[in-house]
Formats: C-alpha cells, sequence, structure tokens
C-alpha cells in the first residue's frame, strides 16, 4: 500500500475510533439517566403515603421503560420520523459521494473514475433528497385547491 492508502486508512480508522467513543460515552450516559430514574420511581413506590392511583401511575411508567432486549430497536423501527431521517441520510449520501466523485473525474483530480457509473448514483441521491419534499408540496397546493 501506498502512504496514501495509509493515510486514508488511519483517518478512517481515527473517525470511526472517535464515533465508537462518542457512543459508548451517550450510552453510559443514558444507561446512568435510566438508573437514576428507576431509583426514584422505586423510592416512590415504597413510600407509604402514596396513594393508589399514584402507585398505578408509577408503575405503568416503569412498564414503558421497560423495553427488553429488542424492545428499544422495535420501538425506533415504528417511528416514522426514524425512516424519513434514514432516507434522507442515505439520499444525501448518495448525493455527495456521487457528486463528488463525478466533479473529481471530471476535474481530473482523481484518475480512473468511470463517470458514466457515478452520476447515476448522484443523480438518485438528488432525487431521494427533492421526491418527498416535492410530493409534500404537491399535496398541499391539492388542499389548498380543494379548499377553493
Amino acid at each position: 500500500m501506498s502512504g496514501r492508502e495509509y493515510a486514508m486508512l488511519f483517518g478512517f480508522g481515527g473517525c470511526l475510533m472517535a464515533l465508537l467513543v462518542f457512543l459508548a460515552n451517550a450510552h453510559k450516559q443514558a444507561t446512568s439517566l435510566r438508573t437514576h430514574r428507576f431509583d426514584a420511581l422505586m423510592a416512590a413506590l415504597r413510600d407509604p403515603a402514596t396513594n393508589p392511583v399514584t402507585r398505578d401511575e408509577l408503575l405503568r411508567a416503569l412498564v414503558r421503560d421497560h423495553h427488553g432486549s429488542l424492545g428499544f430497536l422495535w420501538q425506533r423501527l415504528r417511528n416514522p420520523a426514524t425512516w424519513r431521517t434514514l432516507w434522507f441520510s442515505i439520499g444525501w449520501l448518495l448525493f455527495i459521494v456521487g457528486g463528488s466523485f463525478f466533479a473529481f473525474g471530471a476535474l481530473g483530480v482523481i484518475d480512473g473514475v468511470d463517470r458514466s457509473s457515478v452520476l447515476p448514483v448522484g443523480v438518485l441521491g438528488f432525487a431521494m433528497l427533492t421526491l418527498p419534499l416535492a410530493l409534500r408540496e404537491l399535496t398541499r397546493r391539492d388542499r389548498r385547491a380543494a379548499e377553493t
């Protein structure tokens, strides 16, 4: 491998390591917060002065917090915002990567780029970014036209 390839490998490895450290810290903070919340709920449940209605609400809150091993993932997959974010993220990455390789190949910065194969990737990314916005705009105009 050349020096350039080693530099790219180490750069990517460093970014990956930084991402893993960030995710580990975020998970540690979330776990700590969840533990403190659980302790507070348990202390409130143990208090003999707590009325039955409040006790039932506290138990429901505890049940909602318990997701199980795959419950958190299932809850996220059921959320439409997750899918919308994933759609736009993939579209953005395709647009940036395809457009960058096309531009760098056209300018001669990177040799050996087949522009006819990276152009559709950029176009697909652009379509993924603009199609939901265009559909939302058309729906909004149709509703406005139906009201008048």
